[in-house]
């Protein structure tokens, strides 16, 4: 039985429509996506989120800092996504251009996120 199982589990596993999957057949559970959203906005897989807002950051605001400055937020190396507003917020100063270490955010994020930062509360 075992066998049978794990043969109809990888005959299924790369079924792209879902409506082919034997479900409850042996009790096997649907099989799982990479890229499969784990969240209910569709549109932002989860691990794009920033950790304290929610806010995606894979569209122009996905970047990188130098460590000192990644640590600094308290946030583990791979331990999630901060946007500009959340990182600024948690090392308690304004980002600056020499904070960045190999991807800048988009040019258009960058001057939105600056503007907003400049409005007035």
């Amino acid at each position: 039985m075992p066998a049978r199982a794990l043969d109809l589990y990888y005959k299924h596993a790369g079924t792209a429509d879902d409506s082919q999957w034997p479900r409850g057949e042996l009790g096997l559970p649907k099989p799982w996506r990479e890229h499969e959203p784990l969240d209910d906005e569709v549109t932002i897989h989860s691990k794009f989120r920033c950790i304290d807002c929610g806010k995606n950051t894979h569209g122009g605001e996905y970047y990188m800092v130098h460590d000192s400055v990644w640590a600094a937020s308290g946030i583990a190396p791979h331990g999630g996504m901060l946007c500009l507003g959340c990182l600024e917020t948690r090392i308690g100063r304004e980002l600056r251009p020499d904070d960045f270490s190999g991807i800048f955010p988009s040019v258009e994020v960058w001057q939105r996120h600056v503007a907003e930062r400049e409005r007035p509360l």
